[in-house]
């Protein structure tokens, strides 16, 4: 009843405010009333000021007011007795913002709800609403909406803003496309779910970010004391609180577990497939590493699952029917063909300084025996301080210099360099290693064109596949297993095993152009769901979680746009 009063107040604070001479001179329907006020708003912004509704600065885009031109300036979510269906669908959809990790509050659901809530009790008091209350609320469910629908389709962020080495296309929103659709009470359902990307990837994500979200009501998980390495078979006074917290995680099923302080084989099993979802070595010992994931907060899985759904949103929605998939923080790579992953390896990626950009492009050439180039950025640090200091050091180590001249590469005789004097910014001059085993390529590369020199390529290191954070290359790609790849992608061609076999015992390059489409993309994903339906987590090993925590941070900041 209090609340009717207050409305009763403030609309007669209205009429109050009207000056003689300004009522209409004969009743139009509610819908027209609104219209005109709707009109007026919409020519507010029209003409360049900021438009701001219950102190709301709304957005400064050209989509709100063509929509409301378009629509002859009716309302498209207000009807004579509250929100309109499509209304009501927006308004749950922005309640459930926080399935696709996102933010509720940065589309307005408080003001939204307090403004909704008001109509309905005018109505129900019986009070007449005020046409210029019922423009103001569509047009700020109108920016909610083209708000939330830019967030779930080009991301929340734009990752060029955040990571100055991601070049990959960005999705964008047909606003206006989407917002006349979803008017129509039909399709708005439709709408809605066709906006939530369809991959398996992003709804194993969004899966879990619920699952994790029920889990946190129950408060954080059991934190695993420092002690000595627990091995299967021992006992330890930590061992309960073990069980409970895989039991938490699910990794341990329920099973009548014995309560005691003994390392038996079920809880030796779960922490096995708990070190794999979290990329340790599955021994089953509890250590340090295996002690410090298992205590890392809810919270920040839950954030971690919320990150990596936007960069999922930042990707193309279709990959391609087939492709390779290079995760740069799981340090491996996927072949999937047909929807199904046939084919894994590890791999080695650039060090925290010479990181492993993120991009997209076509296989485009398998190279056998291939030469390698010293990148100017390792000629400049890595080459050029040690020819300075041993002239002979290119005859020593298989190297030729080469140059391009006239669209073809030629040699340069070494011997009339005077390394002291080069100047590596001006030098022409590439160094070139030649096929043989200590090449840092290998026996095989594979090329797919990009502006960063970046491919996959075989390694003399085979060592380095055997540890647990492979940050070791200059940027390019180590592969374990490169002969298996090279059969997979060409068998289709006509290559089989024993004819590459036979061309990689020859001492010269051959170069193998692919007729069919292979994309490539190099991803960062600190968290997924493998094909089996597990959630895995990795450790940000760029940072580019940190990175981009901060970004939706600053954002959130801004969320609240209100009078200057």
């Amino acid at each position: 009843m209090r609340f009717v009063l207050l409305a009763i107040i403030w609309i007669t604070g209205l009429l109050n405010a009207i000056p003689c001479g300004a009522a209409p001179q004969h009743i139009s329907s509610p819908a027209d009333q609104i219209a005109v006020e709707l009109r007026a708003l919409v020519e507010e912004q029209l003409s360049g000021q900021k438009l701001v509704l219950n102190r709301q600065l709304l957005l400064d885009d050209t989509t709100l007011p063509q929509f409301y031109s378009g629509f002859n300036y009716q309302p498209a979510w207000i009807a004579t007795d509250g929100l309109n269906v499509s209304g009501r669908l927006l308004l749950d959809t922005i309640r459930d913002a926080e399935l696709e990790g996102l933010c509720p509050e940065e589309y307005r659901l408080a003001t939204l709800e307090l403004l909704v809530r008001f109509e309905h009790d005018l109505r129900r008091g019986g009070v007449a609403t005020d046409p210029h209350f019922l423009a103001s609320l569509d047009i700020l469910l109108t920016d909610a909406f083209l708000s939330f629908v830019g967030d779930l389709v080009e991301g929340r962020v734009n990752p060029a803003d955040v990571y100055p080495d991601w070049d990959v296309p960005q999705q964008k929103a047909d606003t206006a496309w989407l917002l006349a659709q979803m008017i129509s009470a039909e399709r708005a359902a439709q709408v809605l779910r066709q906006l939530i990307p369809a991959s398996v990837d992003y709804r194993g994500l969004r899966r879990y970010l619920r699952y994790y979200r029920e889990l946190s009501v129950r408060g954080d998980w059991p934190q695993i004391e420092e002690g000595p390495l627990l091995k299967p078979g021992e006992s330890d006074r930590r061992v309960p609180k073990l069980r409970a917290r895989l039991l938490f995680s699910g990794d341990l099923e329920f099973d009548n577990t014995r309560p005691d302080e003994y390392y038996d084989d079920a809880t030796v099993a779960a922490l096995k497939k708990f070190q794999r979802r979290h990329g340790l070595f599955p021994d089953g010992v509890l250590g340090d590493q295996t002690r410090k994931e298992l205590n890392v907060p809810l919270r920040r899985r839950i954030d971690q699952l919320m990150l990596n759904m936007e960069r999922w949103r930042w990707l193309a929605r279709d990959l391609g029917e087939r492709y390779l998939l290079v995760n740069i923080a799981d340090f491996s790579l996927s072949v999937i063909d047909g929807g199904e992953y046939v084919m894994s390896m590890p791999v080695v990626v650039g060090t925290a300084y010479r990181r492993t950009p993120v991009f997209s492009a076509k296989l485009k050439y398998v190279v056998l025996n291939p030469y390698w180039y010293v990148p100017e950025t390792i000629f400049r640090e890595d080459k050029l301080p040690l020819l300075r200091v041993d002239h002979d050091y290119l005859v020593q180590h298989d190297y030729d210099l080469v140059e391009w001249q006239g669209g073809r590469i030629v040699k340069i005789d070494a011997e009339q360099i005077d390394w002291r004097d080069v100047d590596p910014e001006q030098f022409k001059g590439i160094l070139r290693k030649r096929p043989g085993e200590g090449n840092p390529l290998g026996k095989i590369k594979f090329l797919f064109p990009n502006p960063y020199d970046i491919y996959l390529h075989d390694t003399s290191q085979k060592y380095l596949f055997r540890k647990q954070t492979r940050l070791f290359s200059s940027g390019c790609i180590r592969i374990e297993r490169p002969l298996d790849l090279a059969q997979y992608l060409l068998q289709r061609e006509g290559w089989s095993r024993e004819r590459l076999l036979m061309i990689l015992t020859q001492p010269e390059e051959y170069q193998i152009k692919l007729t069919s489409s292979w994309p490539v993309h190099l991803v960062y994903q600190t968290a997924w769901v493998d094909k089996a339906g597990l959630v895995h987590f990795r450790p940000d090993v760029y940072w580019q979680d940190w990175d981009l925590e901060r970004a939706l941070q600053k954002r959130r900041a801004k969320a609240v746009r209100t009078d200057p």
